[in-house]
């Protein structure tokens, strides 16, 4: 299996995770709120981006920007030459606990992939991402978020049929 096919099947599952959970946020918030903050006419300063945001939405929000993050940084070695060659696949739900300065403080298995060199690799791989933005409802608190990491390999079958 060639290693580029590989490598965009990585980036894929993470994108589609990052999308549907954004997707989720999207549907939570009324479109007439949505409407109602896009065509308010006041002239007073703007609010922070994701300052309307409810306890949860702004808890998926923070999960769909860490998965964001992680998806654009995945890199071909990301995904353990061994559990290749064995076949192994999985998502491990990574729990991280984003400090109250916006870092990533802490990293823990929430839910096993089935095999641990895929669960150390998930950590290590959420442990490099930078935050940049955090929902203003969680600023200048400590707040524990679950993070989905995938590892698949395509088959032959799947890439005959694309």
């Amino acid at each position: 299996m060639k290693r580029g096919n590989r490598l965009s099947l990585i980036c894929m599952c993470a994108l589609m995770v990052a999308y549907s959970l954004c997707e989720a946020v999207q549907k939570e918030v009324p479109r007439s709120a949505r409407h109602k903050a896009i065509n308010s006419g006041h002239s007073h300063a703007a609010r922070p981006y994701g300052a309307g945001l409810s306890e949860a939405q702004s808890i998926r929000a923070l999960e769909s920007e860490i998965s964001r993050k992680l998806g654009s940084t995945i890199r071909e070695s990301d995904y353990p030459e061994e559990a290749r060659r064995q076949g192994w696949t999985g998502t491990a739900l990574v729990a991280v606990l984003v400090g109250s300065d916006g870092k990533i403080k802490e990293t823990s298995i929430h839910r096993t992939s089935g095999f641990p060199i895929l669960d150390q690799q998930a950590l290590r791989m959420v442990d490099r991402v930078s935050i940049w933005w955090i929902p203003q409802r969680l600023l200048k608190r400590e707040v524990k978020v679950a993070v989905p990491v995938g590892f698949y390999i395509r088959n032959a079958r799947d890439r005959a049929e694309d």
